[in-house]
Parts: structure tokens; C-alpha cells; sequence
């Protein structure tokens, strides 16, 4: 059974079981050597596969021992189902996919979190936003590299404050918790806000706090995709401010004088929402 590239050994074992009619905790006793099947013997996975131990070394996650089976419970997604069909796979395909892996292009159908089922990769035809959301997504986090996902973090959380707040936006609490139904109509409003705020971090080191044009650029975007959905300056004032303490060196705390960490949070003018009670009860 050929393996699938980023597939994870749990899923792997699984269908290798299935295509040899036996449980998959009876196989792994067999490839362990133990009762428990924690550790995986990879010279024996490949005699009862058929494939070289390197093959599936490079192209199963888990199997080198790095990525125990929680882990890979918790960081796997199923891969596209139209996908494995062309391969001639007819059963779900558990896949360690990288967070921006959101959309399969090729079939248009959504493959992110939260989607756990089969049921939950939603056709995206006729929703070419989401489409043009995604490959957003991927720009960013090529452009960005590790801080996209503390960019999308703090989005979701300025997000939720904006709900809170009574604004017309949809929150994203917490996404094990979410639906695909749910995620799908946050899911541009997600990548466009982290996607302004990745931007200007860099900034923040250069003292841009109250005033310059990443900080207009910052509002700019925000109000141009927001527009009166966007919710009090309180929440971004707040992350920039916290982005500050935690980027800049602490100093003038023993001699008194002004250093970084006594500067005052910003006041953006330019955020201030439109009052609630113009959207209606």
C-alpha cells in the first residue's frame, strides 16, 4: 500500500490494517515487538509494506519517532477526498498539513481546520472569496514565516473582542469548538486582519506607536476591509502596545529615565467604530 506524502503512521497503520483485515492495535503489536505497540520497529513496517525503510521515513510523519500518536491525533487533517480518489484511495487519508493548507486548489473544496470529516470539505465553486482568502493565507506565512501564526492568534483574538463588543463581525472562540460552517464566513475577515497586523509588526521596533505611515498604512487597511464592522481601537491599540514591551529592550527602569517601556499606549483616532446601536437591536 503506497504511502501518502505528510501522512501520518497512525492513519498509514490504519489503512494497512484494513487492507489486511486485521485491528490496527494487532498490527502494531506485531511492528512493535510489544504489547502496548508504542514504538514502531520501521525495519518491520517496511517487510510488511513492501517499501524501504527511507521511503517511508521521508514520507510518513510519526514514524521516526519525533511525533508520538497524540500529537499526531492532534496535528492531522484529512487530505482532499477527490484527491485520493485519482490515486485510487477510497478511504479517509490523515495527513500532517501545514496550517495555511486550507483550500485544495485543484478541486476547490475547504481541507482546513476545522474540518474533520469528509462531509466537512466544503465545495468552494461559488465562494471565490475564501479562494482568494487562502492563497492570502499562503503569502503570508511565505512572506512571514513563524510570526503569520502568532499574527493569526492575536487576529482571532481582536476579532472576538470586536463580537464582544456588539460589532457585526463572526467570532472565532476557539477552534476546536468550531464548525466548518461556522469558521468559513470568519475566515476572510481572519486572514485579511492577521494579515495587516504581520505587516506592520516589524515596525513596532522602530517606535511607530503613535504616528508614521506603517501605523496610517495599519488603519488604512483596517478600515478599508472593515469599514463600520470594525469594532473600538482599544483592541489594536492594546497589541501594539504588548508587541512593544516584548520586542524592545527594558531600560530606563533603574536611572529614570524614558525608555521604551514608558511610552504610552497608542491612541488610534482613525479606529473609532460606528455606535452600536446603528446596526439595530
Amino acid at each position: 500500500m503506497w504511502p501518502v506524502s505528510s501522512e501520518t503512521v497512525y492513519s498509514y497503520l490504519t489503512r494497512l490494517a484494513s487492507c489486511n483485515h486485521l485491528p490496527v492495535h494487532a498490527l502494531r503489536q506485531y511492528l512493535s515487538g510489544e504489547p502496548k505497540g508504542l514504538k514502531l520497529r520501521p525495519e518491520w513496517l517496511a517487510i510488511a509494506s513492501g517499501y524501504p525503510v527511507d521511503l517511508l521515513t521521508d514520507r510518513l510523519r510519526g514514524l521516526s519517532g519525533r511525533h508520538d500518536l497524540a500529537e499526531q491525533h492532534h496535528r492531522a487533517r484529512l487530505a482532499c477526498r477527490f484527491c485520493m480518489a485519482r490515486r485510487g484511495i477510497y478511504e479517509p487519508v490523515h495527513c500532517w498539513l501545514p496550517e495555511y493548507h486550507t483550500v485544495c486548489y485543484r478541486h476547490r473544496c475547504w481541507i482546513g481546520a476545522p474540518a474533520r470529516t469528509w462531509s466537512d470539505q466544503r465545495n468552494l465553486e461559488h465562494t471565490p472569496a475564501i479562494l482568494a482568502a487562502a492563497r492570502q493565507h499562503a503569502r503570508m506565512v511565505h512572506r512571514h514565516k513563524d510570526s503569520a501564526a502568532f499574527a493569526m492568534r492575536d487576529a482571532r483574538r481582536i476579532l472576538t473582542c470586536w463580537w464582544r463588543e456588539g460589532r457585526p463581525v463572526t467570532p472565532i472562540l476557539a477552534l476546536r469548538s468550531l464548525t466548518v460552517a461556522d469558521y468559513l464566513p470568519a475566515y476572510r475577515d481572519h486572514v485579511t486582519l492577521a494579515c495587516a497586523l504581520a505587516d506592520y509588526q516589524p515596525h513596532i521596533t522602530d517606535g511607530y506607536l503613535q504616528d508614521g505611515p506603517p501605523i496610517r498604512e495599519l488603519c488604512h487597511r483596517i478600515e478599508a476591509h472593515f469599514g463600520d464592522r470594525r469594532g473600538s481601537a482599544g483592541a489594536i491599540e492594546q497589541w501594539i502596545y504588548d508587541q512593544h514591551l516584548t520586542m524592545r529592550p527594558q531600560t530606563g527602569l533603574i536611572t529614570g529615565r524614558r525608555g521604551p517601556t514608558h511610552q504610552r499606549r497608542p491612541s488610534l483616532v482613525r479606529l473609532q467604530p460606528v455606535p452600536s446601536e446603528e446596526f439595530g437591536p
